[in-house]
């Protein structure tokens, strides 16, 4: 993976999951309760940034995603299994509302862009084996809550055709943004399930960067080097904070509901030390802080792609029985226990420009049988931290690092 393909950072995206054989339900939401949701996607976005930053260069990934895919999971499972991934995801305690509040936490956010002026579209597949039976209170809820497409695919004679109609669908619902998430060989002839969510954004900054103010200017990467990039610039008001090693900048889209957050440290070097000490609570902190300001605003343009195979990743974030059949409990999907995840697959791609910005993801998990007081400065001239957000529920839908905004 190049440098550019590890950019993280907070936009649409896809997500993917296979079920080779064994997720739980959900009552009526209340406001709180939908928050309870969105603090738990951003606890786990902020976990699983402390684990892909270890490899350097740019980054990106989302975080809503995967933990969208992996709900659909989460609704089969129970006992220590179902325990295990509501600790690692900050799914919360077992309630019948869980399912209902995070679906309607996912409509609201569908519904929001048509009347904005943005595009953000969510959407969920399930894809199962022909002649594997799933409990019907199973298929009813993640079609009910989470408005997930079902169909029958044959993994066991044609798997490479059952991985082409999945990657279509990914690419059809990401705008042809992820077109190939599943590699060779996923799904396998015993894949039972394959549980997909794709994501995609678009969306005009509030205040757009006119081109002909775009230019080349030095960028820092964090080995010292010195580069020209094409820089965008620009002086408006903006939500803006500034603390002793930090700047942080909120560029809104069309509609106000959704922006960017970039988190500038002021040493060129400062990132490493950023990523140190970045926690929820932190970051929470950080974003209600931020007051309207003049901001002289200079921001590289950039244009990324990344894919992981996140099972290490997740097995080592406390996510291991459901990884290992036995002791996977996925009973809820088909009354036994046989199922367990083997991969998840997760693919980004993000552009930002002097317009906006257009992102997507996708991710799969196959579970098998068996300063100046009137105008400040924010020049992003040397390696930041960047995510895009939900501002109506809070939830971080992507979550980036820039290093080199040239790397490919």
């Amino acid at each position: 993976m190049n440098a550019i393909q590890r950019i993280l950072i907070l936009l649409p995206a896809a997500v993917m999951l296979w079920v080779g054989m064994p997720v739980t339900v959900g009552a009526a939401s209340t406001v709180n309760e939908k928050s309870a949701v969105a603090e738990g996607n951003n606890r786990f976005a902020v976990e699983l940034y402390a684990k892909l930053k270890e490899s350097r260069g740019n980054l990106f990934f989302s975080p809503f995603s995967i933990s969208s895919a992996l709900v659909l999971a989460y609704a089969g499972a129970r006992g220590e299994t179902a325990a295990e991934m509501g600790e690692l995801f900050h799914f919360g305690p077992d309630r019948p509302g869980f399912h209902r509040d995070f679906g309607a936490m996912v409509k609201a956010m569908n519904a929001g862009g048509k009347k904005k002026g943005y595009e953000l579209a969510i959407a969920n597949g399930l894809w199962m084996a022909r002649g594997f039976g799933l409990k019907k209170d199973y298929l009813n809820l993640v079609k009910k809550d989470y408005g997930a497409g079902i169909k029958e695919l044959n993994f066991a004679k044609d798997s490479e055709s059952a991985r082409k109609t999945i990657n279509d669908w990914v690419a059809k619902h990401t705008n042809q943004k992820i077109k190939d998430l599943l590699p060779p060989g996923l799904p396998s002839g015993g894949t039972k399930v394959v549980l997909t969510n794709a994501v995609y954004f678009k969306g005009e900054w509030a205040l757009k960067f006119k081109k002909d103010r775009t230019k080349d200017l030095p960028f820092t990467t964090l080995d010292g080097k010195h580069i020209d990039v094409p820089t965008m610039c620009r002086t408006a008001s903006f939500n803006y904070l500034e603390e002793d090693s930090l700047k942080v900048l909120e560029l809104p889209y069309t509609g106000q509901e959704l922006s960017m957050v970039i988190l500038l440290p002021k040493k060129a070097d400062g990132l490493k030390e950023l990523e140190k000490n970045l926690s929820y609570e932190s970051l929470q902190s950080l974003l209600g802080k931020g007051a309207s300001q003049e901001v002289a605003v200079c921001l590289p343009r950039f244009k990324m792609k990344s894919k992981f195979m996140l099972a290490d990743t997740l097995a080592a974030m406390g996510m291991k029985q459901s990884l290992s059949a036995p002791p996977a409990d996925f009973s809820g999907m088909n009354g036994r226990k046989d199922l367990f995840i083997s991969q998840v697959v997760h693919e980004g791609f993000v552009d930002v420009n002097e317009e906006g910005t257009e992102a997507a993801a996708a991710t799969g998990v196959t579970v098998k049988a068996a300063m100046s007081m009137t105008s400040a400065e924010f020049k992003a001239d040397h390696p930041f931290l960047f995510l895009i957000r939900d501002r109506r529920s809070g939830s971080i839908l992507f979550m980036g690092r820039v290093e080199d905004p040239t790397a490919k």
